[in-house]
Parts: C-alpha cells; sequence; structure tokens
C-alpha cells in the first residue's frame, strides 16, 4: 500500500501543479487580452495613466508588490522608469544608475538575459550591490526580463516584500511577452507624439508650405499659404500650381516638373497672386521628394515683397543723386550766367557811365581835383 499511496500522492500533486498552470495560462490570457484591447489606439496623453493600470494587473497576476518598466541604452547607464506599480515599499525613483547600483541587473540586461532571486538575502560575491540596493528600498525577491526593440533595452521587472522560493520559466516567458507589448506600445506613443509635433510645426511655421503631385494639384498647404493666398484649407486642395503662380501654365508644367525633379533642390523667384488679386514676388525653394512610392514637390515659399522694395530703392538712390548732382550743376551755371549778365549789363555799364563822366568833370576842371582823382581810383 505504501507505494501505490505514494504514486497517487505524486500523481495528485503533478495534476494539482498542471492545473495551478492551466489557471494561471488562462488568467495570463485573459490579462493579455485585457492589456492588448487597452493599449490599442492608445492616445500618446493618456499612455503614462494607462501603463500604470496594466502593470497593476501585472502586478496581481504575479502576485508582485511591485512591478517596473524600465527603458535605457546600451552606451548610458541611467535606466528611466516609464511607468511603475507600486504596492508596498519607498517611491520609485524616474532615474536610476543601474550599472552603480544594481550592476548584476544592468549586465543582464543589456546582455539580453532575465534575471531571478527567490530571495536576495542569499546573494553575495558580485551580486552584493544588487542585495544591498533591493535591500534597501525593502524587495526580497524580484524577476526581470529584458527585451530589444529599436536599438533601445526594455525591461519589466516584479519584486516582492516576501521571498519567493520559486519563480518559474513561465513566468521569464509572460514577463518577456508582456515587456514586449508595452515597449512596443511606448514606441509608437513616441513615434506618434514626434509625428504631432512635427505636423504641428509645419502647419503653424510663418513660412508658407506646401506639397505638390506630379500633376501640379495641391496636395497639403499649411496655415501661414492659406492665410496668404486668401484660400481656405479646403479650397487650397482643389487648386493647381498654376492658379496662384504666373510663371506655370498647364502646358509648360511637365517640363517644370521634370526640371524640379532632376534638379532634386531648386531655389527660383515667381510672381503669385491671392484670392483678390494682388500680385507679389516670392522667392520659390523646390524640394523633390519620393517617399513611401509616391512622389511629391515640397514648397517652401518667401514673400519678397519687402526685399524687391528695398533693392529698388538701393538701386533708385545712385541715380537719384546723380540727378541732383545734374540739377546742381545746372543751377551753379545759370546763377553764374545771370551774376555775369547783371555784372556786365548792370554794374559794369554803370561803373563804365561813371568813369566816362568824371573823366569829365576832370578835363574841365582847371586846377588839382584830387576828389576826382581818388573817384577814378576807386
Amino acid at each position: 500500500l505504501p507505494r501505490p499511496r505514494n504514486s497517487i500522492q505524486s500523481m495528485v500533486q503533478l495534476l494539482a501543479a498542471r492545473y495551478a498552470s492551466l489557471r494561471q495560462n488562462l488568467h495570463f490570457e485573459e490579462l493579455m487580452a485585457r492589456i492588448t484591447s487597452r493599449l490599442i489606439g492608445t492616445n500618446p496623453d493618456n499612455l503614462d495613466a494607462i501603463l500604470s493600470e496594466s502593470l497593476s494587473d501585472i502586478g496581481d497576476l504575479l502576485g508582485a508588490d511591485r512591478v517596473i518598466l524600465g527603458q535605457t541604452r546600451s552606451d548610458v547607464r541611467e535606466m528611466n522608469t516609464r511607468a511603475y506599480f507600486l504596492r508596498a515599499g519607498p517611491p520609485v525613483k524616474t532615474k536610476l544608475d543601474l550599472a552603480r547600483y544594481c550592476p548584476t541587473l544592468w549586465r543582464n540586461l543589456v546582455e539580453d538575459r532575465a534575471i531571478r532571486f527567490g530571495d536576495v538575502s542569499t546573494l553575495d560575491g558580485d551580486n552584493a550591490a544588487d542585495r544591498s540596493y533591493l535591500e534597501s528600498i525593502g524587495i526580497r525577491s524580484m524577476i526581470a526580463a529584458p527585451v530589444h526593440v529599436a536599438g533601445l533595452h526594455f525591461f519589466l521587472a516584479a519584486g516582492s516584500v516576501e521571498p519567493r522560493p520559486h519563480w518559474s520559466d513561465e513566468d521569464i516567458a509572460r514577463i518577456r511577452v508582456l515587456a514586449e507589448v508595452l515597449a512596443t506600445t511606448v514606441l509608437r506613443c513616441e513615434a506618434e507624439t514626434a509625428l504631432r509635433l512635427t505636423q504641428y510645426a509645419v502647419d503653424h511655421n510663418p513660412v508658407m508650405i506646401f506639397r505638390i503631385d506630379m500633376e501640379g494639384r495641391f496636395v497639403y498647404a499649411n496655415d501661414a499659404a492659406c492665410g496668404h493666398f486668401g484660400y481656405a484649407p479646403a479650397d487650397m486642395l482643389r487648386l493647381h500650381l498654376w492658379d496662384i503662380a504666373e510663371t506655370i501654365t498647364p502646358d509648360n508644367w511637365q517640363e517644370r516638373a521634370e526640371r524640379f525633379r532632376q534638379e532634386r533642390s531648386l531655389s527660383i523667384e515667381s510672381v503669385y497672386t491671392t484670392r483678390d488679386g494682388t500680385r507679389f514676388p516670392a522667392e520659390i525653394r523646390v524640394q523633390y521628394v519620393e517617399f513611401s512610392v509616391r512622389r511629391h514637390f515640397f514648397v517652401f515659399a518667401f514673400d519678397i515683397t519687402t526685399r524687391k522694395a528695398a533693392q529698388h530703392a538701393e538701386h533708385a538712390y545712385p541715380r537719384r543723386v546723380q540727378k541732383l548732382a545734374t540739377e546742381l550743376t545746372r543751377s551753379e551755371e545759370r546763377q553764374r550766367r545771370e551774376l555775369a549778365a547783371t555784372f556786365h549789363d548792370g554794374v559794369g555799364q554803370n561803373l563804365f557811365a561813371a568813369t566816362t563822366q568824371l573823366l569829365t568833370a576832370r578835363s574841365r576842371s582847371r586846377g588839382a581835383a584830387p576828389e576826382l582823382d581818388a573817384a577814378l581810383g576807386l
């Protein structure tokens, strides 16, 4: 009887372990479905809250008191805490020098190896620094798995304030899958945020920016372009480039487009016409772009009315100075002629008449006439 009894007990224990594993797998599948549905289409503005909620569910699945999603690069010793769930223990640092405080964890992270500590108090030797730090934050057992996504190192770590003798291989596999799902969501949201920021910068750029397809039709126009030309965004997309550019016509567009394509990047000057018929000179920078099997021309337009006016004034100034100099010379010559005529016809004639009269008076005088001599001398 002892032999069958032991065999039956072993079988019961095996079945109990399998049942517990199946139950945990069912819980894990439910958790994955819940987290996946929550993360799909995540708004980047709500990312931190959704990550924290997901880590809370992971903590419940693993029976952990603390779950952390970290991010770093192999050339940086510092870890950034992207999100965390905290049931017990001191607050989590947003930045941590892993290579200093947890060298074993850091080494395994960058070498893509998972770690598991059933009881950190048993760590010694090379793991002493990890033991000291984990004990300082109240962690007695820990499991962590790294994933590499787009050149970045992410890892998901779960810790408990009580010793846990056994972290199974299935726990490692689950942690790694969850880490990859969360890391992918983080990178997607970061890319979406960067894209939104770039689009916002283009939309609100003071430079007129628009995109033209190979048929010369407007595909995009930013706020500055719509405002300058006086069209609503929807109206701009119904226009062709020759509707606003005087140097472009439907007949010469293909030739111009081929030139732009060959040059790749080109700067020219043109004259544009707004919706109300106002004409203004513009400096155009055309950039040919092939992206995602599509071909477009990016156009950056600058209104150079002020510059043209300044150039005109600059060129007109020497001509004005020359004209003024010519008028001054003519005025001086006219004044000289007037003075010469005045001296010749007025003063000169009077002096000649006075001299003649003085000479006549002197010839008639019978004696000395010093006053007449003095007058003649003057």
